[in-house]
């Protein structure tokens, strides 16, 4: 009995040596795309924006798999129905091709871990209600 008292007291610093080995491999991960960023800082002042461009392009894809490696994927919302478990809106806007409370536009991307929202997208919805209000598109912020 006393045997198990002493094993189960060691869960939680078992849990704690588990998440910080966790940490810094994952720390270790991103060190390569840090240093990608850094060369991209140090470059010749003659290099020109599309290489500047084609560069930050590269490092965040390498981010990008990173993340995904790691179950962190970003939300595909344009298109979609709003979802409030995944999306915020911060303005409505109506459409008529689209359909009522489809997310027209995404202000910033979020990402969800399997099906929990990191950080909810913040995005534009359609809203048909406002069909006798808007005679252009105008968005309206919320």
């Amino acid at each position: 009995m006393q045997l198990t008292l002493i094993t189960s007291g060691n869960a939680p610093l078992k849990k704690e040596r588990r998440a910080a080995v966790q940490k810094k491999a994952f720390i270790q991960e991103l060190l390569p795309i840090i240093d990608n960023l850094e060369r991209a800082l140090a470059s010749e002042p003659s290099a020109s924006r599309e290489q500047i461009l084609q560069g930050v392009e590269m490092t965040l894809e390498q981010l990008n798999r990173l993340l995904r490696a790691h179950g962190i994927e970003p939300e595909e919302s344009v298109g979609q129905p709003f979802d409030p478990r995944y999306h915020e809106a911060i303005a409505s806007r109506y459409d008529p091709s689209q359909p009522d409370h489809v997310v027209l536009e995404t202000f910033q991307r979020g990402y969800r871990y399997g099906n929990e929202s990191l950080r909810p997208a913040k995005v534009v919805v359609n809203d048909h209600s406002r069909r006798e209000s808007s005679a252009n598109s105008d968005t309206e912020q919320l």
